[in-house]
């Protein structure tokens, strides 16, 4: 231990969970998440499928908005920017996240992205068949006020842990106005705070293996994660098979100190 303490943030809406995700995430965190101390806090509900302790997890309570999911996560940002008991430097993780090989908290600092933003929102915007999705206005309208500020436009939008500090946070949500305004929080944070130490990465060895269709080779996967040097596993909503759960639970079948 090098003797600083992390909070690790989770947002949770309930109507909006899966399965049990998170109890899994847990696991691979306290399996795999080493030489730095760390508590976890939830923000949004508290989990209604999970037998958690509650001594063990910080809950910070807070309502779903009902608005986009740019916007909710927006209030549940401040929320924990205003919070005391989350510490200044905090990561913002998603329950459907997985360590899946030692990661050290360097592992968990360096911003990555893959390639410049405008490459992402082209195919949004070309041709007859552009899509309109919330994500894409979003993505779009991120763009553009990149551009407008003079900021670098790399795309940092890659479903990992992020690394955040509450004075930077309330800084962005002053400037940019994001309880109003839903821009994608972590390409604005790291291009205005973090581009001169951004590592641009070829797909090849981006960090991560994801699981986006219901039909996946499960030899292969499993060869990923054992052969390469690849830090995370995640899935998509479509992705949560039953095949997927049991390779969630054979890999981290142990009880995280967090359960009951």
């Amino acid at each position: 231990m090098d003797g600083r303490k992390i909070s690790i943030v989770y947002p949770n809406v309930n109507q909006y969970t899966q399965w049990v995700e998170l109890k899994y995430s847990l696991r691979s965190l306290e399996k795999y998440l080493i030489g730095v101390d760390y508590d976890v806090i939830i923000v949004g509900d508290f989990p209604d499928k999970l037998d958690l302790d509650k001594k063990k997890i910080t809950f910070i309570e807070c309502k779903c908005s009902g608005q986009t999911s740019r916007l909710d996560q927006a209030v549940k940002r401040v929320a924990v920017d205003n919070d005391l008991r989350v510490n200044e430097e905090y990561f913002w993780m998603n329950d459907d996240i997985y360590f899946i090989r030692p990661v050290t908290y360097p592992d968990l600092c360096i911003p990555r992205a893959l390639y410049d933003l405008k490459n992402h929102i082209t195919k949004f915007t070309a041709g007859a068949g552009a899509h309109r999705s919330v994500w894409a206005r979003d993505s779009i309208n991120t763009f553009d006020r990149l551009i407008a500020e003079k900021l670098p436009t790399n795309y940092y939008s890659l479903h990992l842990p992020y690394r955040y500090e509450k004075t930077k946070s309330k800084e962005l949500f002053k400037r940019f106005d994001l309880l109003k305004n839903p821009y994608v929080f972590e390409n604005l944070y790291f291009n205005l705070f973090h581009a001169d130490i951004t590592r641009m990465l070829p797909e090849y060895i981006f960090p991560v293996i994801s699981v986006i269709k219901s039909e996946f080779d499960e030899k292969k996967l499993q060869e990923n994660m054992e052969n390469s040097n690849k830090l995370f596993l995640n899935n998509a909503e479509e992705g949560m098979t039953p095949k997927f759960k049991e390779i969630l639970f054979s890999m981290f079948n142990k009880k995280s100190r967090f359960e009951l």
